[in-house]
């Protein structure tokens, strides 16, 4: 493919000078000379390009159609008008072949909604640096998003990981995945967006190293406990609790069981902590203050032992006089310490 958009570029530097005549292809200002493209398919249109099997090829003209609008067209505000013009390529663009049809050809700054799971998804250039993918919405544990790099069988591997809430008339968790780096290839993104039983397959043709993030935002009620927003935490992540500068998380931490209370707030902090299958929160062994090797305060409070439950804890994590209800998922045993830390003083 990169040999491909090389030699359209050599030609459209090869054709005769004309009077310009630009075409915008999104609402951004990013476009094509109408006149040199007309002029290119005018001399060479009929001539085979790419070859899709042993018989069958795609043209110069076919080609150029599929990247290039038709003069008469306005710039793209309708992405089945988008994905549609490259629906002669999308087989041969893919490495994958596992059957899942691709839902649409996504331009960047245009946000497709999927409608049968009051969702949506958009390219942008939201976040500075590395290749992001962000899910925002309740029930995180439904949503999931892999994404191929080009000519890749494989998803990437995200290096990191971020849990946070936005308050848009009431609190929606964000999860923000990565890969680092700034010098991801251009050419065709695959990503397979997984909401609850359903996949849904996007295609991207990144020309503009700016635009490096997939946004996937779906509208599910959130949860709720006697009207309180409940937060979910995973094994080793952080997430972190609105209005507060505070945050929650959960770590691997040697043996016994450990909550921890940190940062200079950490006496306003109180961490009760409900095992699965239980009605109360535990009785801690005993309890102890100490400070990192930065001379930062935290308590730490342990119950010894070794053998505890898999499951759903829920965390009452009580900051001042605000408490946040905390539901942590746990499923990985070595995962034995879950705790809450304020960055600043109230």
């Amino acid at each position: 493919m990169f040999k491909l958009i090389c030699f359209l570029m050599l030609m459209l530097t090869t054709v005769p000078t004309l009077a310009q005549d630009w075409r915008d292809i999104d609402n951004n200002g990013t476009g094509f000379d109408c006149d040199v493209v007309d002029a290119i398919v005018a001399d060479f249109g009929d001539e085979p390009i790419f070859r899709r099997s042993e018989h069958t090829f795609v043209t110069i003209a076919e080609m150029l159609d599929g990247f290039f609008p038709s003069c008469d067209h306005e710039p793209i505000d309708d992405i089945a008008e988008y994905s549609a013009r490259f629906e002669d390529l999308l087989a041969d663009v893919t490495a994958l072949d596992d059957g899942i049809a691709v839902t649409a050809v996504l331009p960047p700054d245009l946000r497709y909604s999927i409608d049968e799971k009051d969702c949506s998804v958009i390219i942008s250039d939201d976040l500075v640096g590395d290749l992001n993918l962000s899910i925002s919405g309740h029930r995180q544990d439904q949503m999931a998003i892999e994404v191929y790099f080009p000519g890749e069988t494989t998803p990437a591997a995200m290096d990191h990981v971020h849990n946070y809430t936005v308050d848009v008339g009431g609190l929606r968790p964000v999860r923000t995945e990565w890969v680092s780096g700034t010098s991801f290839p251009t050419g065709w993104y695959t990503f397979d967006v997984h909401i609850e039983d359903t996949t849904f397959r996007f295609q991207w043709l990144r020309q503009d190293q700016a635009y490096n993030t997939f946004e996937l935002t779906c509208l599910f009620a959130p949860e709720t406990t006697d009207g309180e927003f409940i937060y979910r935490l995973s094994d080793g992540a952080s997430l972190e609790l609105a209005n507060s500068n505070c945050s929650v998380f959960s770590i691997a931490w040697e043996t016994d069981f450990r909550v921890i209370a940190g940062g200079p707030r950490y006496r306003d902090i109180l961490v009760d902590v409900t095992f699965p299958g239980t009605d109360n929160p535990a009785e801690f062994d005993n309890s102890d203050v100490t400070e990192l090797d930065s001379g930062t305060p935290f308590r730490l409070d342990v119950i010894a032992g070794d053998d505890f439950p898999l499951g759903n804890y829920q965390l009452d994590v009580t900051i001042a006089d605000q408490t946040y209800q905390v539901t942590w998922d746990r499923q990985d045993p070595q995962y034995n310490t879950v705790g809450a830390s304020c960055i600043v003083n109230g």
